[in-house]
């Protein structure tokens, strides 16, 4: 069976399609979105998401048009961030992504309005997480006066696919955007209207398996986390694997069964049953991003021409540093620029500055130092039963595949050598495993 699976993520779209024959990926290609959006307010961070849901329709067109017996497609993309659709399933708004910074505003009584929403809740419900948006949108009243729904892209985007008016949320995608009941697989209904919230605009969820649509008449499934596809496309369903996935944000995932949660780790549900502990850095890669994008203001500064990559040239300074024997730096680092998923007033910051440290290789070296002790933070607390399953450790997102530096401290710090999947795209072959193993039940049922 050939199905295709398509990743709507940060910076970029991948898409494949995978032969479940083969159990191998037969296309893979990735497309940069380049969909950011301008904003007067400095905390926000919008995209176009009918854009980049054009450029998603062109690029799943392409392949059925190219494989002509793909029997199904599946969807995941960024989590946490939303647009607004009408009641004919078309977007009015922009994509706020997960980001996106306006819920961590001051509201009243010293509380920011993700705080204010979360103490209602009883509930963390994090600053770039969707209702912590739609409840900023409520208070100062900006919810676009056309929205029936709000849903996160990826389903918007399946929205688009099958002309499809409402969206039929699976939980793992309705998780990230809080006020989520994970035991009953629901939204808070009562809770969310106690804080102020209409529930009539959230939309509906459900794991039944079955397709949302059509395209060009094959079925299209309600897409799933990103998270979740990425460990489904790197692992499978195996529980003695660490998933260490880092792209513009990075995160720490063990396969786990209900009730098995631990305190500081998020528990989201996984397609087909059971969860995933997820430990979440805010940064990740895009720390290391942040890094190569102020050497280059200083290479403008004094009038030169930056080089054709600043990572290429980020990449030859730590292997001459290594060449020479310096591997550390006495330089401490906390990458933390957008704050933590348990305090998003937490900001970046440096200790043990000397002059001898104070160098762009030391810099480099705390940076990516940084990036993966906010991930051991998380390994080290969990318990012993959970810990001592763990026999492999899987590396998987762009920023640390792209880069070996990233990849060897990781190793070093983790105590365990890093593999990696056997495909690129992890996310989006995650989710053509999805749809494949969800057609196959359906098959198997008679379902068609």
């Amino acid at each position: 069976m050939k199905t295709i699976g398509l990743d709507l993520g940060t910076t970029s779209i991948g898409a494949c399609v995978w032969d479940s024959d083969l159990d191998r990926v037969i296309a893979l290609e990735t497309q940069v979105h380049g969909a950011a959006l301008s904003a007067r307010e400095p905390f926000a961070k919008l995209q176009d998401g009918r854009g980049i849901a054009k450029l998603a329709e062109a690029i799943v067109d392409r392949l059925v048009a190219r494989y002509d017996d793909v029997e199904a497609i599946g969807i995941t993309g960024q989590m946490h961030g939303i647009v607004y659709v009408d009641e004919q399933g078309e977007m009015v708004s922009p994509l706020y992504t997960w980001q996106d910074g306006r819920a961590g505003a001051r509201y009243r009584d010293g509380m920011t309005y993700s705080a204010a929403l979360s103490a209602e809740l009883g509930q963390t419900v994090p600053t770039g997480y969707g209702l912590a948006t739609h409840f900023y949108h409520v208070v100062q009243g900006q919810v676009p006066r056309m929205a029936a729904k709000l849903c996160t892209l990826a389903d918007a985007v399946a929205l688009l696919l099958t002309r499809t008016a409402s969206p039929i949320l699976d939980p793992s995608m309705a998780a990230s955007l809080g006020g989520f009941d994970v035991s009953a697989l629901s939204f808070r209904d009562a809770a969310l209207e106690r804080a102020g919230i209409d529930c009539s605009i959230l939309p509906r969820c459900s794991n039944a398996g079955r397709p949302l649509g059509h395209f060009r008449g094959i079925p299209v499934y309600p897409a799933i986390g990103d998270n979740q596809a990425s460990y489904v496309g790197a692992v499978g369903n195996r529980d003695d694997c660490v998933l260490i996935n880092v792209g513009t944000g990075a995160q720490l995932s063990v396969r786990v069964d209900v009730g098995e949660t631990v305190p500081g780790w998020e528990w989201r549900p996984f397609p087909g049953g059971g969860g995933l502990l997820v430990g979440a850095t805010l940064a990740g890669g895009q720390a290391y991003a942040l890094l190569a994008s102020f050497f280059r203001q200083v290479i403008d500064m004094f009038g030169f021409q930056s080089p054709s990559s600043h990572y290429a040239a980020m990449d030859r300074a730590l292997t001459i540093a290594e060449q020479v024997g310096k591997t550390e730096s006495t330089l401490r680092f906390w990458p933390t620029f957008y704050g933590t998923r348990d305090d998003e007033t937490d900001k970046a910051r440096m200790e043990n500055m000397t002059a001898d440290n104070f160098t762009p290789v030391d810099f480099m070296i705390a940076t990516l130092d940084g990036v993966v002790e906010e991930l051991y933070d998380y390994w080290a607390t969990l318990p012993p039963n959970i810990r001592s399953r763990v026999s492999r450790i899987v590396g998987a997102g762009n920023g640390l595949r792209n880069n070996p530096h990233l990849a060897r401290r990781v190793e070093r710090r983790f105590g365990m050598r890093l593999s990696w999947s056997q495909e690129r795209e992890e996310a989006a072959v995650g989710a053509a495993r999805h749809a494949s193993a969800a057609a196959s039940r359906r098959h198997a049922n008679g379902s068609g």
